[in-house]
């Protein structure tokens, strides 16, 4: 199973030179995903993993939103910490293929 993010490099930076620590977190969140498969599906959309930024159509053609700084930051810190998240719990590409596939709603 081929993990879509570099789980090792994310571990060697959050937990540098602590070898023992990262490997327990690692085995935390890979446990837990295990146990309830829905936790990435929910880690993905909080964090906007996915989400495409906003686009406002002016007389039928795309425009880009002004760019708010603050707002940029703050998306990119959410996605960062849930893609941190998925690489610990060990996603495969075809799990979050089959993620973005579902049209099911949370229960």
């Amino acid at each position: 199973m081929t993990a879509v993010w570099d789980r090792l490099g994310i571990l060697r930076f959050a937990f540098r030179g602590q070898d023992r620590a990262a490997a327990q977190v690692a085995r935390r969140w890979s446990d837990i995903a295990r146990k309830d498969p829905r936790l990435p599906a929910d880690v993905i959309r909080l964090g906007g993993v996915l989400a495409m930024q906003p686009q406002r159509i002016e007389n039928g053609v795309p425009a880009p939103d002004p760019i708010d700084p603050v707002r940029l930051a703050y998306e990119a810190g959410r996605r960062d910490m849930a893609v941190e998240l998925l690489s610990l719990m060990q996603i495969s590409y075809f799990e979050l293929s089959q993620m973005m596939e579902t049209n099911d709603v949370a229960d």
